[in-house]
């Protein structure tokens, strides 16, 4: 894993996704993935902070090989098996924008404090005014 295109497609793969998958949430075409991955073209910076988002793997890492690929310390590796529901779920959410993920994520955020279930992995509220 020598290459930027070396570790774009490993990690793509790795988290069991198409070039499809990430071109159509990066707005490219596969081709431009698919040269990216072969080093025929480099992806541009916004692509590559878009690739790092979607995969999970640190820029630095993408970029150099050096270091981990996640942040944290933690190195790269196969994520737990999902059962079917789970998948669904993910996939759903996935499909959503941005303004559909933040509305379903509001929602149960409300549901389980009104539930008074704890859940410690919602992200911060971007949007409070302060």
């Amino acid at each position: 894993m020598n290459t930027l295109g070396s570790r774009i497609s490993m990690v793509r793969k790795i988290r069991k996704r198409s070039q499809g998958w990430l071109a159509d949430r990066l707005h490219v075409t596969q081709p431009s993935v698919s040269a990216w991955e072969s080093d025929e073209a480099d992806p541009t910076l916004t692509n590559l902070m878009g690739i790092s988002s979607l995969l999970g793997a640190s820029t630095d890492w993408l970029l150099t090989g050096m270091g981990t690929a996640e942040g944290g310390g933690f190195p790269l590796r196969e994520p737990l098996p999902l059962d079917p529901e789970e998948q669904a779920l993910i996939d759903a959410f996935q499909d959503l924008n941005r303004v559909r993920r933040h509305a379903l994520l509001h929602f149960l955020q409300a549901f389980t404090h009104r539930h008074n279930v704890h859940v410690t992995r919602f992200p911060p509220d971007t949007t409070a005014k302060g």
